[in-house]
């Protein structure tokens, strides 16, 4: 267990005022209908990283949630709820919104409605198509954060080795049009173990030293790489020991890598060799046969 899912932590103060806001009437709408929410993407990066001062280097002005609903009638009930609110109106993507014409929120729904093959295939005409696998498996390893203290309010907001699932699938998904996702991965694997995972790294996982060699951050991403592996159920396993796979070893091109890179602009070493000794701790850290 995580040190994020052992209690409550106080995220007041570390969000914009909008955001918060947003959140309040996304809450009131899915607490009607039923409706489970958690953050995702980059807001949920800043607000796990914020817990710990970290720094994240890249700003953001919209805010992705996931719902688990049954069926496309239960997504369009919470939709047309949002709407029916006048706070938001409806965009040229399915499933973007956009609250008080100046902050875009995108809903992705999962679950049921995703189906045996976890994809989800957007109405009417179905050409808009993504993958959900990782995010039941990512839903079921939320912690809550306090984004307000008085009247309290709550929200479930992914962890990061939830995220690192989510947007490893996302990039390889959607290449190579999800470069942000690569980026992310590279800032998450290198800062996790800052992120509240130092007295388990110690404590717990110190064998990582022996296999790594004392470099910090490929041991970070090394540990990363097995929270990751415990949290996922076996199609996620799968999916993601599959893209590791392709994006590792003896290649001619290494896709997931020059993404990741191309965020190294003021890295003077061997950008390359960097990262990829990164992503090879990362796969080693969530196939690693001791570790499954």
């Amino acid at each position: 267990m995580s040190f994020m899912k052992q209690k409550l932590q106080d995220l007041s103060g570390k969000i914009e005022a909008l955001e918060t806001e947003v959140l309040k009437s996304i809450s009131r709408s899915a607490d009607i209908l039923s409706v489970d929410y958690f953050i995702v993407g980059a807001t949920a990066r800043d607000l796990i990283f914020g817990v710990y001062d970290i720094e994240t280097g890249r700003a953001t002005k919209d805010l992705d949630i996931g719902i688990q609903v049954e069926s496309w009638s239960h997504f369009f009930q919470l939709k047309t709820a949002l709407l029916n609110t006048g706070d938001y109106v409806e965009t040229d993507q399915p499933q973007r919104l956009e609250f008080q014409q100046s902050f875009e929120v995108d809903i992705v729904p999962f679950g049921h409605i995703a189906g045996e093959d976890e994809t989800i295939k957007w109405p009417p005409d179905q050409s808009t198509v993504m993958k959900t696998t990782g995010f039941k498996d990512a839903f079921n390893d939320t912690f809550s954060g306090r984004l307000r203290n008085d009247p309290e309010f709550k929200v479930n907001i992914a962890s990061i080795p939830g995220l690192a699932i989510m947007k490893l699938i996302a990039w390889d998904d959607n290449y190579p049009n999800r470069k942000k996702d690569a980026i992310d991965l590279d800032f998450m694997m290198r800062k996790y173990i800052d992120a509240g995972n130092t007295e388990k790294f110690y404590e717990e996982e110190s064998d990582i030293i022996q296999v790594e060699g004392y470099d910090y951050e490929t041991a970070s991403s090394t540990l990363l790489g097995r929270d990751a592996a415990r949290i996922s159920g076996m199609r996620t396993k799968v999916a993601i020991s599959k893209i590791l796979a392709e994006q590792t070893g003896d290649l001619e091109r290494y896709r997931l890598i020059e993404d990741m890179i191309s965020n190294h602009y003021r890295f003077s070493g061997d950008k390359f060799q960097n990262v990829k000794e990164l992503v090879e701790a990362f796969r080693k850290g969530y196939c690693g046969d001791s570790n499954q």
